[in-house]
């Protein structure tokens, strides 16, 4: 499961990236809830 979550923020993050969206030092699993 943590492998999953893990490969899942992984792609969020970059996402966030291309959309150049600003949520901070924290990580995206942790922005969507």
């Amino acid at each position: 499961m943590l492998a999953r979550l893990d490969k899942i923020e992984r792609m969020l993050s970059v996402i966030y990236i291309m959309m150049d969206i600003d949520v901070g030092d924290t990580s995206p699993a942790l922005s969507l809830t």
